[in-house]
Parts: structure tokens; C-alpha cells; sequence
């Protein structure tokens, strides 16, 4: 790793922990119980699946408002001629297949297990990768030829930071397109979210959701068979949203909870809602902060049938030890999920958890550590 890897995996994992600290001080004034010590100091270890981030309201919008932020730039993607990490070559990527990135890893792949050196993988839906390395979304052919679809630097030119982000990947339209959330600026009335479609192959972008982000969260984005949940955690709650691919509101039914999320009575957080490849049926994780003990974090992985309405399924996982969770990703059958400890030296990436399948309830542990995706 160069020193602007470096310096870019060190600010991703620092916000992250700031926002869990804002989460734990919020919900200890709740609950009054102990919740998780985290140092403020520490580096920051990716988006936490149950970030609630303490603050004003948000506010959503569509492009046209007055306060919309600079489109970004648009265009085919970049060779890179001296990449300074590599990818392996992966041809005939298979479903199921679990992608792994680690900043500093050494890339590797073997039977239904890639490693990579970066922030976070997926498949690029054609038999290659997509890389997040922190500031630049890059793609991984399979002949090994690697390109950039998306730069963090040429993204806006108002001053403040722009940070970057690799959610997802999806057909749209008969295309693959990357789903990528941007951040822009630093402090309000500058603070925006967007959700933004890249073409695979072409790198064009499609600005499909913007939202001014006070405090609060963009935390996970899924896309599958023309629809797309989108998880947010603000001041006081966590909810979803439904949408089609052009960022419009669908009708369908998620999960109900009679108090609102993260407050009152039930001090319950849901987070991380994941897609799967036919768009029916996503998975969340829920957890009840009441019953929360030292070292130990109880979570219930959740099905729901948005045709239906209802849920289908429901799994208990306890991370012990001192483990926090962060990426849930879900293939339609089964399900991986990032593990991490935080401690006052830094971030330690634990192995993942996996279920093949998630209706017999078998939970196994990963022998490599990094933050999984699953190819679908």
C-alpha cells in the first residue's frame, strides 16, 4: 500500500467509528445501560450495520431542487497503465462465489473464495470484479485488464471532500451497473448523499437518489430486478426505503415496528437491507440493544417477502468476544457478514460469517479475514 492508501483507509475507518460512537452515547441516554466502549481514536472499519447517527433531520430531494449538489462528471472510464495493486485474474466467477477486500491483502484466488486489496469487492456481473480502493471504483476484467470507472477527485469541483463508496452491482435496463453512494462536503448546508448508477463498461453515471445528509446516513443500497432498498439511519431511528431504479418510490409493504427505531421503549435498530437477485425477497439485520451484554452482540438476521408482505424466516447469530458487525451481503439463499474488533491500536478485520443457506440456520467462520460480498 502507497501512503494515500493508506491515508484513505485511515479516513473511512475513522468516520465509521465516530459514527458508532454518536450511536452508543445516543442509545446509553435511552436505555440507560452500558453500551460498547469505542475510542474516538481509532480507525474506522466500514459502514456498521447498525449505525444510528445522532443529529437534525434529513431532508431527501430529487435532482432539480435548489439545493442540489454538482452532478458529477460523466464518461467513459480510464486505463490504468501501472495500477500500484493488483487483482488476480478470475475468470467464470460462479454464484456463490465469496469476494473478500482487505487494505494490504495479498491478492489470491482459489475454489469459491477471492481475495482482494481494497476497500470493498463485488462481481461486476460479466465474470470480473469491481473494486472500491478507498478513493477511485475500479474494474477487474477477466483477462486481468484494469480500468476506473469512478474517481473520487474529478467527481465534484466545489472545495470540501468527496468520499466514495461500492454498494452493489445490478442489471438496469439491460446493463450492468456499479450502485456507488458519494458523500460530498463537510459541514451543512454542504453535506450530501447520492446514489449513483455506473454503466461496467462504459462508466457512464446516472444520478438516481440525492439527499442533504445532516447527521445521518446513507448505510446500505441494494439493487435487484428493478427495485432498490435503501437503508438510512438518522436522529432517533432507522428506516427503509423503496424505490425503483429511476429513485422513485414503489408500493410495497416491508417489516412494521409499533415504536419508532432506536427510541422509546424498544430500543431496536434495523439496518442493512439486501436484495435478492429476483428483487422478491430481502434480508436486515435487527437488533434489540436491550439485550446487549459486554463482549457480546445478539442479532437476528431477517427475511422479508415484499410481494407479500411478511417475513419469512428469522436467524439468531451472537457475536462474541468483543466482534462488531459491518457488510451483510445475501445471494438469494445465503448470506456472508464482516466481523471486526475495535480497539484502541485500530481496526482488526476478523473473519466473516457464512451461511450457505440460511433456511437450515448453519453459521460457519471464514478462515481469511476482509470485509465479503457474494458473487450473484
Amino acid at each position: 500500500m502507497n501512503e494515500r492508501d493508506i491515508r484513505t483507509a485511515f479516513e473511512h475507518l475513522k468516520e465509521d467509528v465516530m459514527t458508532n460512537v454518536q450511536t452508543e452515547e445516543r442509545l446509553e441516554q435511552i436505555t440507560k445501560r452500558p453500551t460498547w466502549v469505542r475510542p474516538a481514536f481509532a480507525a474506522f472499519a466500514g459502514a456498521a450495520a447498525v449505525a444510528l447517527i445522532v443529529g437534525a433531520a434529513i431532508l431527501a430531494f430529487r435532482p432539480g431542487s435548489e439545493t442540489d449538489p454538482v452532478p458529477p462528471a460523466t464518461g467513459g472510464p480510464t486505463t490504468v497503465t501501472a495500477p500500484t495493486t493488483q487483482a488476480p485474474t478470475v475468470p467464470g466467477l460462479s454464484a456463490g462465489t465469496v469476494l473478500l477486500a482487505e487494505f494490504g491483502a495479498t491478492p489470491a484466488a482459489s475454489d469459491g473464495l477471492v481475495v482482494v486489496d481494497g476497500w470493498t469487492v463485488t462481481g461486476d456481473g460479466m465474470g470480473g470484479l469491481l473494486i472500491d480502493r478507498g478513493d477511485t471504483i475500479t474494474r477487474v476484467a477477466v483477462d486481468g485488464n484494469e480500468t476506473v470507472l469512478l474517481d473520487a477527485e474529478g467527481l465534484r469541483e466545489q472545495p470540501g471532500r468527496t468520499a466514495l463508496r461500492l454498494e452493489d452491482v445490478a442489471s438496469v435496463n439491460g446493463a450492468m451497473k456499479a450502485v456507488v453512494v458519494i458523500a460530498y462536503g463537510e459541514e451543512y448546508p454542504d453535506i450530501f448523499q447520492e446514489i449513483l448508477l455506473v454503466d461496467v463498461e462504459s462508466g457512464a453515471t446516472e444520478s438516481v437518489y440525492q439527499m442533504v445528509a445532516v447527521e445521518a446516513n446513507i448505510t446500505r443500497v441494494s439493487v435487484a430486478a428493478g427495485r432498490m432498498v435503501v437503508s438510512i439511519a438518522f436522529e432517533g431511528g432507522t428506516y427503509f426505503e423503496y424505490l425503483d431504479t429511476a429513485g422513485q418510490p414503489i408500493d410495497v409493504v416491508g417489516p412494521f415496528y409499533e415504536e419508532p427505531l432506536g427510541v422509546a421503549a424498544v430500543p431496536t435498530v434495523i439496518d442493512q437491507g439486501v436484495l435478492s437477485p429476483d428483487g422478491s425477497t430481502f434480508v436486515y439485520l435487527e437488533i434489540d440493544y436491550s439485550t446487549i451484554q459486554e463482549g457480546s452482540v445478539p442479532i437476528d438476521i431477517v427475511s422479508w417477502n415484499l410481494d407479500a408482505g411478511a417475513e419469512t424466516g428469522r436467524v439468531e447469530v451472537e457475536l462474541v468476544d468483543g466482534a462488531r458487525p459491518g457488510r451483510m451481503d445475501f445471494d438469494g439463499v445465503g448470506i456472508v457478514l464482516e466481523r471486526y474488533l475495535d480497539a484502541s491500536e485500530g481496526i482488526e478485520q476478523l473473519p466473516p460469517l457464512r451461511a450457505g443457506s440460511l433456511a437450515n440456520g448453519t453459521i460457519v467462520e471464514l478462515d481469511t479475514p476482509g470485509r465479503p460480498s457474494l458473487v450473484k
